[in-house]
């Protein structure tokens, strides 16, 4: 796993424990520049949030 897809993971999972909205997070990871906008991003945050 690389490090973008790591952050990815931790953003989804982190969502999913705070009861934060998935997608409002990764829109604001994405404007900070934390992560690209791409769809391998989208894949592994969706696959922590439903890990978590």
């Amino acid at each position: 796993m690389t490090e973008t897809q790591r952050r990815a993971y931790g953003i989804g999972k982190d969502a999913k424990t705070t009861g934060e909205d998935l997608d409002k997070a990764l829109n604001w990871a994405v404007a900070e520049g934390v992560v690209p906008d791409t769809y391998t991003v989208d894949l592994h945050a969706r696959m922590g949030y439903a890990a978590a």
